[in-house]
């Protein structure tokens, strides 16, 4: 096996190959591609304009085949609503429980990863609706650099559970969920949507 540029001279581990890999992924964004270029002209809200939630619960609504994940306004109450797949559904639910499966799943070999590499998950945002489309960015902390990694929703509360970071709502996408919450799900099946 290759010597990892991350873990210690002579403790080389299973993760070394998935380390020089986020490494390197995260060097080529820190000096600007443009896909996160593009994130970050568009799609970065500024730290007033977000709302603290609580991921309080998630369900599986067996007639839309899906999870409806309810997030709780923490300095408010108000209650906001966001559908997700079956899978990270159920890897939401799993985190929120504390549930641990016999072998890591997708988001616990994430955070596995994380932590072996010693950085951190600073916080989730859910930023922005487009086109019955929600988007996130988790923002994530190695070698005291931060970086935006744009992320479904789903993975990014799904991870979120896991490293036990805060998670916000961009206030005009909360403003939205709540004003046309029940109107929007009397017009279209929750599976219409993608998170």
């Amino acid at each position: 096996m290759h010597a990892c540029s991350v873990c210690p001279p002579g403790d080389v581990t299973f993760f070394c190959t998935i380390c020089d890999f986020i490494v390197h992924y995260l060097d080529i964004c820190k000096h600007g591609c443009n896909r996160c270029s593009t994130l970050h002209d568009t799609e970065r809200p500024a730290m007033e304009n977000l709302i603290e939630v609580i991921i309080k619960e998630c369900t599986p609504d067996f007639n839309a085949g899906q999870y409806r994940v309810v997030l709780v306004d923490r300095a408010t109450g108000r209650v906001l609503t966001i559908w997700v797949g079956q899978f990270e559904g159920g890897s939401i639910t799993l985190g929120l429980e504390q549930t641990w499966t016999p072998r890591p799943l997708t988001h616990d070999l994430m955070a596995g990863i994380i932590t072996q590499l010693n950085a951190s998950v600073e916080r989730i945002v859910i930023t922005d609706l487009r086109d019955n489309t929600f988007f996130a960015i988790i923002y994530l902390t190695l070698n005291g650099t931060t970086y935006e990694i744009d992320s479904r929703p789903s993975d990014a509360m799904a991870l979120a559970v896991r490293m036990k970071c805060p998670v916000f709502v961009n206030s005009s996408i909360a403003d939205k969920m709540v004003d046309e919450l029940d109107d929007m799900f009397d017009r279209m099946e929750p599976k219409a949507t993608i998170h």
